[in-house]
């Protein structure tokens, strides 16, 4: 019997420094990341800005805020280029950048001093100073370039062709951009390199702008951002394919148009569960999909997903599918070769319609679950998609994460952030057995320079929940809940999303609900479209989370469960205490269940049934009642 499911998928604050990361699952690092500022001392940054003051009075007040903000034991360096060597003719303007601090702790007297002397002089050799970045962060952990610029280079290397390949040679290594009231070429040139440098760009015209932008990249480089595991290498094929275990792995794939990589799954224990999930952030503005499927030795099919977008890129996307003896219906099958086997075989394929493509980090999650004693017994799957409203109240900044692995972790409350087009923000929440993970993202009317910027031009807003394994989890909303996604609206919108309860034997469901099927930390994800016009912008929303109902329905295990994962920490209060009214007050929805907007504007075929973007699950099992 086949299954088959559909489910469809900076004001910033001086957030709190996460400085140690501690996962229970093998190969992540425990250090904070290394930053270096790159800062633009060209002569123009004696212009006036948008705002009202020079660029760099800007940049200082700016500064001065991020350093007031940075921990003692954070990592932080700053450079900058164009500041001794005055005109393009003169020797040595292209190679005019320099170290004023030494990435180090301790520093932060300093990096004031150097803040306080910072002038505006000469040339702008962007790619040197991005050459040179690299190097002082050195060859390993988590590093984080931050550069900001007021204008195009005026110098060789080109900034693009640097970023990318420093960002191929470092797996750990991230290049954001902030470009200070740019535009035109200058501006083409900075999304470049941040796109390049797997980074995020920002604009920004004033002080505040800045300070907002900068702070949220730092705190970023506080935690891990990239893909974390132990480094492998996929076959094409079964022949060959390198065993790996319970942990996180790191490989590449995307190279060629359809690209596949297998591994060999080995169990530690029969009749165990084997999650298994294949995550990118998606590189292809043209559509993407990445797939896994679970198989014997002998070729049985014992998962299959899908996760794809046909959306712009940068979104996180992520197929996870089970290797256990549960069937369609929940029930138990005896001696199921999906769950006794010592091994099963994940073939994972990246597709997109292009064929100019680079590769991208491939992670790959594998976690065992221990046999249980008393499956049969245990709460039948739910289809509960009931809204489960999260918790309303005054709203708690915070700084949301950019892949899995920085997702702040956030009490059942209200938070507060900005994203930008084409930005992909993450959060965690724990949830336990029985009870049901919400997500709502509120965004204000507009005014202004907002308003004018998203009223020309139609941009997709979603959240979309993963469960600790990394399966989507998100089911679609009933009609008493807010749509998934919906295009920015300048009189203020709302998407959201929730699971089924969290139930063991949901993974053998054919329809939407079977994410739901583990305890632990859910990773909720708010996503912004790329702007079509290119344009870039703040928009602010808040975001409530919530884990409602009673836990309940935990099976016994044969031997106690590894967590899936270990909560990131959270420090200072900002991303665990929020004033709220409680876990499962109500809270207002932006739409009774009218036709999904976002849908109708797809096209396509299959395209406005799967929403854009979508999981598909198919799993070749027999029925315990066949």
């Amino acid at each position: 019997m086949a299954r088959v499911v559909a489910l469809p998928l900076a004001t910033l604050m001086v957030a709190a420094w996460l400085v140690s990361w501690d996962l229970a699952l093998p190969a992540h690092a425990d250090e904070s990341g290394r930053m270096v500022m790159v800062l633009d001392s060209s002569g123009s940054m004696k212009e006036q800005a948008n705002g009202g003051e020079t660029k760099i009075a800007a940049a200082k007040k700016a500064l001065g805020d991020v350093v007031d903000s940075l921990p003692e034991d954070q990592s932080v360096g700053l450079r900058v280029y164009g500041a001794e060597v005055f005109s393009a003719d003169d020797p040595g303007a292209c190679e005019d950048s320099q170290l004023v601090v030494p990435v180090e702790t301790g520093n932060r007297d300093q990096l004031r001093q150097a803040i306080s002397s910072y002038r505006p002089y000469g040339e702008t050799p962007i790619g040197y100073a991005l050459q040179e970045a690299g190097k002082d962060l050195g060859n390993e952990g988590k590093r984080n370039i931050v550069l900001v610029s007021d204008g195009e280079p005026t110098c060789a290397p080109d900034p693009c062709v640097v970023a990318r390949g420093l960002a191929k040679d470092g797996i750990d290594l991230r290049i954001d951009v902030v470009g200070l009231d740019v535009d035109g070429k200058a501006k083409s040139v900075l999304q470049c390199v941040a796109r390049a440098g797997g980074g995020v760009y920002y604009d920004a015209s004033s002080s505040e702008e800045l300070s907002s932008s900068l702070t949220k990249l730092a705190t970023r480089a506080a935690r891990p951002f990239t893909g974390i595991g132990q480094p492998v290498t996929g076959t094409p094929t079964t022949d060959g394919a390198p065993e790996i275990g319970a942990g996180d792995w790191l490989d590449e794939i995307g190279e060629q148009q359809e690209d596949v990589r297998t591994y060999e799954v080995t169990r530690e224990t029969p009749g165990s569960t084997l999650h298994v999930s294949a995550s990118v952030r998606n590189s292809s503005s043209y559509g993407e999909e990445i797939r896994i499927e679970l198989t014997t030795e002998d070729g049985a099919t014992c998962g299959e997903a899908v996760d794809f977008t046909q959306l712009s890129a940068g979104q996180l996307i992520s197929a996870g599918t089970s290797a256990d003896d549960i069937d369609l219906a929940g029930g138990v099958v005896e001696d199921d070769p999906c769950a006794t086997a010592d091994s099963v075989f994940a073939t994972v394929t990246d597709k997109t319609l292009r064929d100019d493509n680079e590769p991208k980090q491939l992670e790959v999650r594998v976690y065992e679950e221990p046999p249980v004693e008393d499956a049969a017994s245990l709460p039948e799957p739910s289809e509960d998609g009931t809204w489960a409203a999260p918790p309303r109240g005054k709203a708690t900044k915070v700084v949301g994460g950019s892949s899995f692995e920085d997702a702040p972790v956030l009490e059942p409350g209200v938070y507060r952030d900005t994203i930008v087009p084409g930005e992909v923000l993450t959060y965690q929440v724990e949830a336990g057995w029985g009870q049901q993970v919400s997500a709502l993202a509120k965004f204000a009317p507009m005014s202004g320079k907002l308003a004018d910027a998203v009223g020309k031009v139609d941009v997709l807003s979603r959240v979309t929940l993963f469960s600790p394994t990394r399966r989507v989890a998100a089911a679609p909303n009933t009609v008493d809940g807010p749509p998934m996604q919906a295009f920015l609206d300048t009189n203020g919108h709302e998407v959201g999303a929730t699971t089924s309860p969290i139930t063991y034997r949901n993974r053998g469901m054919s329809n939407q609900f079977g994410g739901a099927n583990i305890d632990g930390s859910y990773t909720v994800t708010v996503y912004l479209e790329e702007d079509p016009d290119g344009d870039d912008y703040l928009v602010p929303f808040t975001l409530s989370v919530g884990a409602s109902g009673t836990v309940a329905g935990e099976p016994t295990y044969a031997e106690e469960p590894e967590p899936v994962e270990s909560p990131t920490p959270s420090s200072s209060g900002t991303a665990s205490g929020p004033t709220s009214s409680g876990g499962s007050t109500s809270s207002s929805s932006g739409d009774d269940g009218g036709i999904d907007p976002a849908a109708l504007a797809l096209g396509g075929a299959g395209v406005a049934a799967l929403a854009a973007a979508g999981v598909v699950v198919a799993r070749s099992r027999r029925s315990a009642t066949e």
